[in-house]
């Protein structure tokens, strides 16, 4: 429902709503590559996302290759020392996993944090290839205005040289 205050009485007695306020424009600086942000997902939207297809396909997400690989690696080399250290087995294997998944863990967010930082790097230069793009237009269109008006100067200048002499 509008408020009296919306409407505006024209002659004849109707009356017609005042349009609403427009939206505020966004932001200058962005291009517009990033969505509006969101609500903050909970665990049980998190959770919605997971199907039996992220696990056979789990190899062609984006750093999980390297962070598996770097873990398997580190907690190898972990157990592996903690056994040449005469460790009992299990306190090796022990070493190992905890090793291999903090290992994973760090790689994984280290590599994420790094793609992060890229796509941010790569939404700048976007940015400032627009902010570019748009001054070459500006000076392209200064330029074709001063080149209108030195026409037309010219054009007038020619008439006048032309004309002084014509008694008619």
């Amino acid at each position: 429902m509008a408020n009296n205050d919306d409407k505006t009485p024209l002659a004849g007695g109707s009356v017609t709503t005042a349009p609403s306020s427009p939206q505020p424009l966004p932001d200058p600086s962005t291009v517009g590559q990033l969505p509006p942000k969101q609500a903050d997902p909970t665990f049980w939207d998190a959770s919605k996302t997971i199907s039996g297809d992220s696990f056979t396909k789990i190899h062609y997400m984006p750093c999980a290759r390297q962070a598996w690989l770097t873990g398997i690696a580190a907690g190898f080399a972990f157990g592996g020392v903690r056994l040449f250290l005469r460790a009992s087995v299990w306190n090796a294997c022990s070493w190992t996993a905890g090793a291999g998944t903090f290992t994973g863990i760090v790689i994984w967010e280290a590599c994420r944090w790094k793609r992060g930082r890229e796509k941010d790097g790569m939404i700048r230069a976007m940015q400032i290839m627009e902010y570019k793009r748009l001054e070459r237009e500006k000076k392209l269109e200064e330029r074709r205005e001063q080149q209108r008006l030195k026409e037309e100067e010219e054009r007038r200048r020619k008439e006048a040289v032309k004309n002084w002499w014509k008694p008619w």
